[in-house]
């Protein structure tokens, strides 16, 4: 399996990966935010997935730094979403469709 964020070509600074993201309440924000990377989404995405963010007593849960708390299965389905992304992008371009970021 190849490492994606190798692959993308653009890997997140570190000053990015130790940074809070309070700014997001829920994975569809990460995902719609169109200054990040791919690479960036799938870091703060993982890092939501972390079990070091797991609720106490709700491992289903993970807690975000602004104290929301989402279902892990929401953050891994925007996971999924990701490693689906570069397959749509290449169908996009061969029918000339317009690509997002």
């Amino acid at each position: 399996m190849r490492n994606k964020v190798c692959f993308e070509g653009v890997a997140p600074t570190a000053d990015f990966l130790a940074a809070p993201t309070p700014n997001f309440h829920h994975p569809s924000e990460v995902l719609g935010d169109p200054g990040l990377t791919v690479a960036e989404r799938r870091a703060i995405l993982a890092n939501w997935a972390s079990d070091a963010r797991a609720v106490e007593n709700a491992p289903w849960l993970r807690q975000l730094e602004n104290g929301a708390r989402i279902p892990v299965s929401d953050i891994l389905s925007a996971l999924r979403r990701l490693d689906n992304e570069p397959a749509r992008t290449a169908f996009r371009r061969l029918h000339g469709f317009a690509t997002m970021r």
